[in-house]
């Protein structure tokens, strides 16, 4: 069988493998000049920054030959929230917001239709959420699977000491609130996740070979598009035709989804600053928490989105998301302020910033549409790539089984 994955970014990659091991002759095409999509880290002169918060799950590569390279930590982290609050609120062990007095829920609030229905669910607490969350977007036009990359899919109230109680009794309350881990589990560990020892780009160096040792042709700097549609499926790269019996697509959905289903998406992508640095005079010992950790950031006054610190290269280093519309402050005061809030008083040196734009967002009729189009994908012998899945987990795990079931 002859298959053809669109997209090399890491996702796309675990496609290509996984039907390679299989005994399927691959061709991956990227469009950028490098595989890993973004995973890859950014870099200003001589240092390398990640690229966001961005982990790996042990189930997603637990089989692979690669493991090596990679270390396995528990994944921690926090929140501050400082929206509605007399005071900026830091918490560990939840990445929510974290909002005073009591959870009184709006028993009206259609919470499976829009991410603004969603958040009128919090009652009096709703209008900060709201404001706050404008960022990502018009929430009135957001499905309301958009909260969880906003992590507004649920809230902890941690002074309501009821919160187990109206969840076990409230359909409603069981969906929308929170509560962390270590109060509803204290036994439990935090899950593992996996770091690359030397950064992404080494590991998607290694990938790289590993693709190349299982026989997969690789094109960078390709663009393809479906030409035409039917089987076999065909591709046109560059000025020819190829002929593949799969294609998975798991590249942006926009130009498959209007060719085979006529589906047009039109939710702008979020415009987000990623800012990266490093601590020049921070002992990690003196660390309010231990490495990596990344805080959730909801304070109405600052663009600042989260916050990510590890060590790369022997050095502390941090990436923080903002959005590029600022709240009252500069991107690097709200950063410099934020800092000094989480106890992170070391010497910080900005090593630069970059615009990129997060293509999360999608409105409640795109995402009827996708899943509808997926067995007309199908039909057309096109995998299509999870894109209403949340997490690579679930992208690559769709994608796998979608292919065992044509190479069966």
């Amino acid at each position: 069988m002859r298959i053809a994955v669109v997209g090399g970014g890491f996702t796309g990659c675990m496609a290509a493998l996984h039907a390679s091991a299989r005994g399927a002759r691959v061709s991956l095409f990227e469009a950028a000049d490098h595989l890993g999509g973004v995973l890859r880290e950014v870099k200003f002169g001589q240092r390398a920054f990640f690229n966001n918060c961005q982990y790996l799950s042990a189930d997603l590569v637990e089989d692979e030959p690669w493991m090596s390279g990679l270390e396995m930590f528990p994944h921690e982290y926090g929140s501050l929230t400082a929206l509605g609050n007399a005071a900026p609120r830091i918490l560990d062990d939840c990445a929510q917001p974290a909002l005073e007095g009591l959870a009184q829920l709006n028993q009206h609030a259609r919470i499976g239709t829009s991410a603004l229905e969603r958040l009128r669910a919090y009652g009096e607490h709703a209008e900060e959420l709201i404001s706050w969350a404008s960022g990502f977007g018009d929430l009135e036009r957001l499905d309301y699977r958009c909260t969880v990359p906003m992590q507004l899919s649920r809230v902890f109230f941690p002074d309501d000491e009821f919160l187990a109680e109206k969840k076990a009794g409230s359909a409603l309350a069981d969906e929308v609130l929170a509560i962390p881990r270590r109060l509803r589990s204290p036994q439990r560990h935090a899950e593992p996740a996996l770091l690359p020892r030397n950064g992404y780009n080494d590991l998607l160096e290694i990938i790289a070979a590993r693709l190349r040792a299982q026989h997969v042709e690789v094109f960078t700097s390709t663009q393809v598009r479906l030409d035409p549609v039917g089987r076999p499926c065909t591709l046109r790269v560059g000025d020819r035709s190829q002929e593949f019996d799969r294609i998975v697509w798991s590249a942006n959905p926009t130009a498959v989804l209007k060719r085979v289903c006529g589906v047009s998406l039109k939710t702008p992508p979020v415009p987000m600053k990623l800012m990266v640095g490093c601590f020049s005079s921070i002992d990690e010992s003196s660390l309010p928490v231990s490495l990596p950790y990344y805080w959730q950031i909801f304070d109405k006054k600052s663009p600042i989105v989260r916050l990510y610190i590890y060590k790369l290269d022997g050095e502390i280093r941090f990436s923080a998301e903002s959005f590029v519309h600022l709240r009252g402050e500069s991107h690097q005061a709200a950063l410099w302020r934020i800092l000094q809030l989480l106890g992170l008083g070391g010497e910080a040196e900005l090593a630069g910033e970059v615009q990129q734009l997060r293509y999360i967002n999608y409105s409640p009729e795109e995402a009827q549409a996708m899943h509808a189009g997926s067995d007309r994908l199908l039909e057309a012998g096109i995998i299509p790539g999870g894109w209403c899945d949340y997490g690579r987990v679930e992208k690559v795990a769709a994608i796998k089984g979608f292919l065992d079931e044509a190479m069966a």
